[in-house]
């Protein structure tokens, strides 16, 4: 795939679509082009038909989101920031679900202070974050909402909580497709917790 730059492509703005074996593709004033795919004779594996069917309904996604006028309008912004198309952007969206990125906490004694971050395709996709806080043994000691403080960033404290204590914090967020994504920090309250990855087995 070859992407050539506005000045670049000024004198390609005649060629769209397929053009001998290469396909031409127009995003604003930016041309990218790639070859014709070649269809292959191999039977499809699960998974690339897992992706082939997830793809499909993500494109009826996009039609309906297009009915939406004010749905549109938010993927008609985002697509501007990234210079593609809005039903790119609406396809984009629906393939892909919240990740939970890090987690950093600090105690002030008697509060615990937590902040999540959250990486979204686009801001505005995620529009919930819970969290939990358990035991190590599995108890809930306390679960609220998180409010989001800045563009990753979702926040909430708990208490009272008293320092040394290992605990388990548990992370859901919610993007407006309802699709969700999880993830557990194991800490000890009162120790250092910087950009502190989940655990292991969440990544």
């Amino acid at each position: 795939m070859a992407s050539l730059s506005p000045s670049a492509s000024t004198h390609l703005r005649h060629l769209r679509g397929r053009v001998g074996d290469v396909i031409y593709k127009w995003y604003g004033d930016r041309v990218v082009i790639t070859k014709v795919p070649k269809l292959s004779k191999k039977k499809p594996s699960a998974k690339k038909r897992a992706s082939c069917d997830h793809f499909a309904l993500a494109s009826k996604y996009a039609e309906r989101a297009r009915k939406d006028p004010a749905l549109w309008a938010v993927y008609t912004a985002a697509a501007k920031l990234r210079r593609i198309p809005p039903r790119a952007m609406a396809i984009a969206d629906f393939r892909s679900r919240p990740k939970i990125d890090q987690l950093s906490s600090h105690l002030f004694e008697p509060k615990l202070a937590v902040s999540v971050s959250v990486i979204e395709a686009f801001p505005g996709k995620i529009v919930a974050v819970n969290v939990a806080l358990r035991q190590a043994e599995g108890a809930q000691l306390f679960s609220a909402p998180a409010k989001r403080s800045g563009k990753r960033s979702w926040d909430v404290e708990f208490g009272p909580v008293k320092r040394g204590v290992p605990v388990v914090i548990e992370v859901k967020a919610a993007d407006r497709l309802g699709q969700t994504a999880q993830a557990r920090f194991s800490i000890r309250t009162g120790d250092p917790t910087a950009a502190r990855l989940p655990d292991p087995a969440q990544r």
